[in-house]
C-alpha cells in the first residue's frame, strides 16, 4: 500500500466541518491535522469559519510550553507568577502587562450586563463602552486558562478583548455572560491553535500518523495479524496513549476520505483510485482477518499464501505444495475447508 497522503478535492477539513453542529467543539490537534490535508484553506481562515458556526476549538490537548526561544522564557515566567497568585508583585514597574493590569484595576466588574448589552445591540456607543470596560476582567480570568502554551498573557489579553467587542457586536438576546465568555475563549483558543501551527504541531502529527500507517503495515506483515497498538507504540517508541490517538486520527481521516470519494465527480483518476483501494484496503483487511479467525495455523497460513494476504504474489497450489511439503490434493483439500470455514464466519 503506498503512503498516506492528503488529496484536496473535497477535503477531509470540510467534510469535518460539515459534520459539526453550533455548541460542538472540535480538538485542536484534530483540526490541525485537518487543515494540513486541506490544500484550499488556511488555518486562520478555517477557525474564523468554526466562530460562523459556534464551533470552540479546545486546546487543553496542545502543549503547554510551545514558545519560540525568545519568548519561552516570559512564558514559563507567567505560568509560575500566575500559580504563585504573584503577577503584579513581581513583575518589574515599567512591564506592559503590569502597567495594563493596573490600569484594567480601575475599571468595576460587571456581574451580568444583559441590559446594557441590549441597548449596545441597539447602537448605544456609551454602552458599547462601558460592557467593554466591565468584562476586562472576565478577559484576564480567561486568559488564565490559556497561559503557558505559546501565547503571552498580553497578547491572549489583546485576543480577548478583540473577542469581547465580537461578542458585543454579534449579541442579540438573553443573558450577555455566558455569551461573551464564549466569544472570548473563541478568540484566545484561535490564537493559541495559531500559534502551536507555526510551531509546527498539524505538521509533526501528519508525519507521525504517516509513520503509524506505515508501522502498522509493517508488522501486518512480520505478525501475520492486525497489530496491537501496544505493539505499534512499542516499535515507534513512543507511549500507549499518544499511539492511539494517532490511530484514531488515522481511521477518522481514511473515513473522511472515503466520504470525499463518495462525492467526487463520477470520473475519476488513477490518483484518486489509489485513494480509494488505500481507504478500503484496511476495512477489507479487518473482515478477513475477523473471517480467518476460526483457522488453524496450517489453513491460515495456506490460505494467506494461496491468495497473497501478507502483500506478496498469490501462489499456485502447486508452489503452496512445495513450500509447505504437501500433496497438490492436500493442499486443495485443506483450501476448501478453510473457504468453507470462512464463508461460515462471514455470515
Amino acid at each position: 500500500m503506498n503512503e498516506f497522503v492528503f488529496e484536496p478535492i473535497h477535503s477531509p477539513l470540510e467534510l469535518a466541518m460539515n459534520r459539526l453542529r453550533r455548541g460542538d467543539s472540535l480538538n485542536a490537534k484534530r483540526f490541525l491535522v485537518l487543515v494540513e490535508s486541506s490544500e484550499d484553506s488556511s488555518a486562520e481562515d478555517a477557525a474564523l469559519e468554526l466562530e460562523q458556526l459556534g464551533v470552540i476549538l479546545d486546546v487543553s490537548d496542545l502543549p503547554k510550553i510551545t514558545g519560540n526561544p525568545e519568548t519561552q522564557a516570559r512564558l514559563e515566567l507567567e505560568q509560575k507568577l500566575l500559580q504563585q497568585g504573584t503577577l503584579l508583585k513581581n513583575l518589574d514597574g515599567n512591564d506592559p502587562l503590569k502597567l495594563y493590569l493596573q490600569e484594567m484595576g480601575k475599571f468595576e466588574p460587571l456581574a451580568d450586563g444583559s441590559d446594557l448589552a441590549a441597548k449596545a445591540a441597539a447602537g448605544d456607543e456609551k454602552a458599547m463602552h462601558e460592557l467593554t470596560n466591565g468584562y476586562l476582567s472576565c478577559v484576564v480570568e480567561c486568559a488564565k486558562e490559556f497561559i503557558g502554551r505559546g501565547v503571552l498573557l498580553m497578547d491572549l489579553i489583546q485576543e480577548g478583548s478583540l473577542g469581547l467587542w465580537q461578542g458585543i457586536l454579534a449579541y442579540e438576546s438573553g443573558e450577555f455572560r455566558p455569551h461573551a465568555i464564549w466569544w472570548i475563549r473563541q478568540a484566545m483558543a484561535r490564537a493559541v491553535t495559531l500559534q502551536a501551527q507555526a510551531n509546527g504541531v498539524g505538521q509533526n502529527l501528519s508525519e507521525q500518523i504517516t509513520r503509524y500507517q506505515k508501522t502498522d503495515k509493517k508488522l501486518l506483515t512480520q505478525l501475520r495479524r492486525n497489530p496491537t497498538e501496544l505493539e505499534i507504540a512499542q516499535e515507534m517508541g513512543i507511549d500507549l496513549e499518544e499511539t492511539m490517538a494517532l490511530g484514531k486520527m488515522l481511521r477518522e481521516i481514511q473515513s473522511l476520505a472515503k466520504l470525499k470519494h463518495k462525492e467526487a465527480e463520477p470520473e475519476q483518476t488513477q490518483e484518486d483510485d489509489q485513494a480509494v483501494e488505500d481507504t478500503a484496503y484496511y476495512q477489507q483487511r479487518q473482515r478477513i482477518d475477523d473471517m480467518m479467525s476460526g483457522l488453524t495455523e496450517q489453513e491460515s497460513e495456506l490460505v494467506r499464501m494461496r491468495y497473497g494476504l501478507d502483500g506478496q504474489l498469490p501462489m499456485t497450489a502447486a508452489e503452496v505444495a512445495k513450500k509447505l511439503s504437501m500433496s497438490i490434493d492436500d493442499v486443495v483439500a485443506v483450501e476448501t475447508a478453510a473457504l468453507g470455514k470462512m464463508r461460515q464466519n462471514g455470515d
